[in-house]
């Protein structure tokens, strides 16, 4: 294992959050935090102006001043605090010198927003263009989510352990905001203590030892972001699987950290019976290492290493596998891009709080919000796992706006596309498919007339949706809610003055890099309002049923699908 030394700058900050008093701020020179480094030690004091102040009786108590991020930035070693005057109260705010912590006490009152409330501290010692590592504890008096330096973090009541990376901008090192648009900002007591910024060094990914031991994942850039599932229950709390992936110049690298009660690795031949770690890439394609040690998947290099654990789970283990290039799907990197998705799985060990089971009891351990083999993979880069597409190529050629006046002239507008009409008493409700492959990449559109129409439901396939299957098994969508699978999307609705009370418009672009070079493509088309059934479509027998596929066609069976040319949509094609 390779071991870096980095560059350690230590700044000391205090923070307290309280809630419940009536005094206000003054400022003071000596509200500057100390800050150390490995070389040298340098203390600064600076005068800072407050708008509102707190008094102390205590000596040790000096005021903390009111701020945003400019105030920070141009008074390295401050915290400020940036509230909102009205809608948040800010009751005391002050350093405890002897605790090194900085405190600050608010009420919050009707109509506060998630950025009411904000804390900003400048590195006095920072570089920019340089990348850290800010650690440091959070107490919380009431549980809230937050973020900080943009990040969301679920904090519990009492101590959280805060790890953030970040790149030193002209802003502040370190933004905290007390809320997000999911969790109201509330009341709270909280504590920051010691922070220590580290500026990192990073290694190659191509120097990552296939050997089951995360040491030399820890120093390259990808570590920074993972992908965690842990138990929300009493009984699994304890149970968790962290998954880290990094795309290399030579292949695909995962590994996944898990504390898990059950162990089996005595199956053979079948490797899912055994303790296994399961992912896919690209779509449908599947890979897997097993814990049975005697069952090699020869399209990978792969390991899985337990052994008892010490604390409330039985075993660690630790999963390490890279996917050469060669054995890589055909297009699956995309501009240095692949997608992925992750799957824990021991037979009679259950997690709570994943995507399988509604975040119910499972033993297939997929982190909430995505999926192994659909259009929830995440996107693995160089830099790690996101949840968003970090690519984002932007058509060219048509605009994806919920209008179609430029597809008029184009045949697979007028003359190639395809169309579903519901019979008997659903017969005014319709769904017309259009698409097209183009200079840029894949254009498909639908017109629907509908009688229900959601927008507000919190998960893409609860809402109305337009979903599209390419080549197989390689999903996307976008939703009504403004979910978008990959590439861009948007379905634009209006009340119908005919018998159908909607008519919605959606598109979708996938870009040419997405898809094979090939003189088509297979594409397969379904229109879905839950609630909203039709009758005369593939799904259900043709009985009534809100999944609107034409009959014959099914969307994920590549034998099924449609081919897909400039000129539009083709059943059978020469």
């Amino acid at each position: 294992m390779k071991h870096i030394t980095s560059k350690l700058l230590v700044a000391m900050l205090g923070v307290t959050f309280l809630a419940g008093c009536t005094s206000s701020i003054t400022p003071s020179s000596s509200s500057l935090t100390p800050t150390s480094t490995t070389t040298s030690t340098t203390s600064t004091t600076t005068s800072t102006t407050s708008t509102t102040s707190v008094t102390s009786s205590e000596d040790l108590k000096t005021p903390l001043s009111r701020g945003f991020d400019a105030e920070a930035v141009a008074n390295p070693g401050h915290v400020y605090y940036g509230n909102d005057q009205a809608t948040v109260t800010i009751v005391a705010a002050y350093f405890e010198d002897g605790d090194d912590e900085s405190i600050i006490e608010f009420t919050v009152g009707t109509g506060a927003e998630a950025d009411d409330m904000k804390l900003f501290y400048e590195n006095p010692t920072a570089v920019a263009g340089t990348r850290y590592t800010a650690e440091f504890s959070l107490k919380a008096g009431v549980a809230f989510q937050g973020t900080v330096n943009g990040e969301v973090f679920n904090f519990i009541r009492g101590e959280n352990n805060v790890v953030s990376h970040f790149e030193e901008t002209a802003n502040a090192s370190i933004t905290i905001v007390l809320a997000t648009l999911e969790s109201p900002l509330v009341s709270n007591t909280i504590t920051i203590g010691t922070i220590t910024f580290t500026e990192k060094v990073y290694t190659a990914t191509e120097d990552i030892v296939i050997d089951g031991d995360l040491e030399d994942w820890e120093t390259i850039r990808a570590y920074e972001h993972p992908l965690n599932l842990t138990g929300v229950t009493t009984d699994t709390d304890h149970k968790s699987v962290t998954f880290y992936a990094a795309l290399g110049d030579d292949g695909l690298y995962l590994l996944a950290h898990v504390f898990h009660d059950v162990l089996i690795n005595d199956h053979t031949p079948e490797w899912w019976l055994n303790t296994n770690f399961e992912f896919f890439v690209k779509g449908d394609h599947q890979y897997w290492v097993s814990a049975n040690p005697t069952i090699v998947n020869e399209n990978l290099t792969g390991i899985i290493v337990s052994s008892e654990y010490s604390g409330e789970a039985n075993y660690e283990s630790i999963a390490e596998v890279f996917v050469p290039n060669a054995n890589l799907p055909e297009g699956a990197i995309v501009a240095g891009q692949i997608r992925v998705g992750y799957a824990w799985k021991t037979v009679g060990d259950q997690i709570t709080g994943g995507e399988a089971a509604g975040g119910g009891y499972d033993e297939y351990w997929v982190p909430a919000g995505t999926w192994v083999n659909n259009a929830d993979q995440t996107f693995v880069t160089a830099e790690g796992i996101f949840l968003e597409d970090q690519v984002n190529i932007e058509p060219t050629v048509l605009t994806i706006d919920g209008n179609l006046s430029d597809w008029a002239a184009m045949a697979a507008y007028t003359t190639n596309f395809a169309a579903l009409v519901g019979t008997d008493a659903t017969s005014h409700k319709d769904v017309t498919f259009y698409a097209a492959v183009l200079a840029d990449g894949l254009y498909m559109a639908a017109i629907a007339h509908h009688d229900v129409s959601i927008t507000d439901a919190g998960n893409w396939w609860e809402n109305t949706n337009f979903e599209v299957f390419v080549n197989g098994g390689t999903q996307y969508y976008v939703s009504a809610n403004g979910a978008v699978a990959t590439g861009s999307g948007i379905i634009v609705t209006t009340a119908y003055e005919g018998t159908a009370n909607f008519v919605s418009v959606a598109e979708i672009f996938i870009p040419a890099p997405y898809l094979p070079i090939a003189d088509y493509q297979r594409v397969g088309f379904a229109w879905k309002t839950p609630g909203d059934d039709i009758t005369g479509g593939a799904a259900n027998e043709g009985l009534a049923d809100s999944y609107w596929v034409i009959p014959m066609h099914w969307p994920n069976n590549a034998a099924e699908q449609y081919y897909v040319n400039a000129d539009g949509i083709f059943a059978t094609i020469a």
